[in-house]
């Protein structure tokens, strides 16, 4: 292999992109490992039992909202494998919202909030302004809950068919920003349009084809703050991880658990390259994807073992 000379300011750029790849690779692998309900996983032998802990974490779905459902359940999975404490309601079932003292995090998964009344709704402002967080994962047009998400009083519906993709203006992930390519999202968000957001939210992440539009945005209201996701995407099993993340942001010093592993298994990494000039690679170093791998990638990945004494194996 042939020896080649990295300035420093490159390296590391390098590395921190590579840890950044490496956390989402193996973090995606860790909850999407297991389809089946968290008792049954191998990899997680104790179910943790909500009934007997105070709640942190309070998420809310209503059965006729299909979309609700299924945020929930992969929200409560991702809560299980870390051992975080939580409860779930359907409102369809209980339509009185009572928020546990103990919680710190309340997810709102559905848009069906007809048996929410002022008094509830007000539950929900003090919750907030108290210091905690409120989480809506899906596009809410309701004028009770404006206020809470940011949007404009004055505001007139107006939706949005064709933004796609996710854009991270701020960072999800431990040093991950710009477009994220592996989530494959060319369905539009079908969310609204930014237009109808105060000015003063503060946008997580924008649409890949259209700047404007924001897919996540945190509206920060007394000492707490609301996520909104405007984007009906988020009840696939794909983003797990990213509920998860954003969750955790929510929970500042709480402790949970996380797999003891000695071996990780990266399957196909990296792709097959090839000798053409690929994004992001181009517009970073403006070689192609093969110099990229053989001249950066390879001894980034050496330098990282000889420094954390990891063994890599190929099969």
């Amino acid at each position: 292999m042939k020896s080649i000379q990295t300035n420093p300011g490159r390296f590391w750029k390098s590395r921190r992109r590579l840890a950044g790849v490496l956390f989402l690779v193996i973090f995606s692998a860790l909850w999407s490992s297991c389809d089946r309900k968290p008792a049954e996983c191998s990899l997680f032998t104790q179910r943790i039992s909500t009934a007997d802990s105070p709640p942190l974490v309070y998420l809310l779905s209503h059965r006729r909202d299909t979309a609700s459902t299924e945020i929930v359940q992969q929200s409560a999975q991702a809560l299980e494998y870390a051992k975080i404490r939580y409860k779930t309601q359907d409102l369809a079932q209980d339509s009185t919202l009572e928020i546990p003292l103990s919680a710190q995090t309340v997810m709102l998964a559905t848009g069906i909030l007809q048996q929410l009344d002022s008094l509830e709704v007000e539950q929900l402002i003090r919750f907030v302004n108290e210091g905690n967080s409120l989480i809506i994962p899906r596009p809410v047009w309701d004028e009770k809950l404006m206020f809470l998400q940011g949007i404009r009083p004055d505001a007139v519906f107006e939706g949005d068919t064709t933004a796609s993709g996710f854009h991270f203006r701020q960072e999800v992930f431990p040093d991950f920003q710009g477009p994220a390519d592996t989530l494959h999202t060319e369905s539009p968000h079908l969310g609204l349009s930014g237009s109808v957001f105060k000015n003063e939210v503060s946008v997580i992440a924008t649409a890949v084809n259209a700047g404007r539009y924001p897919v996540m945005v945190r509206n920060d209201v007394g000492r707490g703050s609301v996520y909104v996701y405007n984007s009906y995407m988020f009840n696939q099993r794909r983003f797990r991880g990213l509920l998860f993340s954003n969750l955790l942001g929510t929970l500042p010093g709480v402790p949970y658990e996380v797999g003891s592993l000695s071996t990780i298994f990266l399957d196909d990494f990296p792709e097959p390259v090839y000798n053409e000039k690929m994004e992001p690679v181009t517009t970073e170093y403006d070689i192609t994807q093969a110099d990229f791998v053989y001249d950066i990638w390879w001894p980034d990945m050496k330098s990282l073992a000889d420094s954390l004494d990891i063994t890599y194996t190929a099969g």
